[in-house]
């Protein structure tokens, strides 16, 4: 083989090598990226908008409940409203400084319970075959936007309020109760002479529930998040 016929397989060979070694060393950066935004969740509490962001690309876990997980985007897009919420009513003197702090050092345990409460309604739902689709949840806020004059102001209060646009709100607080008032009808006939809270709780006390958020775990007898 004559050098000319030699030189573009060896520019060839080295081409490859270098697209393999930088494809390499992309994942050892994009895998150590990783490891450091868990260990900044789960160790040290990372938290703001650019973590929550990320983590909506990277599904970190917060929870799981009979081995279905709860999400750490989803925890924090709550937390971020809430704390909105809590921030607004203190501007205006509707809550005092002392409820302000016992809510934020609550919040926390407050939201992981509901967030563990709101996945097993759905657990409970998808093993009756039933669940709550995008047009149910749709035609139910049209519905409570309809009983209203002016929409665009509830819209706009729900953004000041919360930082959330309908969207958003649609997800967080109407899917959640429409799921749970769907299950209660669903359950009907299994209730017998009982409550369908009293049914719920010995669905609660039966259930397998991780919570992997630093500091906290799930306690079986009040069946809360509490602190370690």
């Amino acid at each position: 083989m004559s050098e000319k016929e030699e030189k573009p397989k060896i520019k060839k060979k080295l081409n490859r090598r270098f697209f393999l070694k930088s494809l390499l060393w992309t994942l050892v950066i994009l895998v150590a990226l990783i490891l450091l935004l868990a260990v900044g969740i789960y160790v040290f509490g990372f938290e703001g908008k650019i973590i929550t962001k990320i983590a909506g690309l990277i599904p970190f876990p917060v929870a799981s409940v009979d081995g279905h997980l709860v999400f750490f985007n989803d925890f924090a897009e709550v937390k971020s409203a809430l704390k909105e919420a809590d921030s607004f009513f203190l501007s205006r003197g509707i809550i005092s400084q002392e409820v302000y702090e016992k809510n934020l050092q609550n919040l926390n345990k407050n939201i992981l319970r509901g967030m563990v409460r709101n996945k097993k309604v759905e657990i409970l739902l998808a093993e009756r075959g039933a669940r709550v689709i995008n047009k149910e949840v749709d035609t139910e806020t049209n519905k409570v936007l309809s009983q209203v004059e002016n929409t665009d102001l509830i819209k706009e209060k729900i953004k000041e309020l919360y930082n959330w646009d309908i969207e958003i709100y649609k997800e967080y607080v109407i899917r959640p109760e429409m799921e749970r008032l769907k299950l209660e009808r669903v359950v009907s006939a299994e209730l017998g002479e009982k409550s369908f809270d009293d049914w719920f709780i010995e669905k609660m006390a039966g259930a397998e529930v991780k919570v992997f958020l630093k500091g906290y775990k799930w306690d079986k007898e009040s069946l809360s998040v509490v602190e370690k």
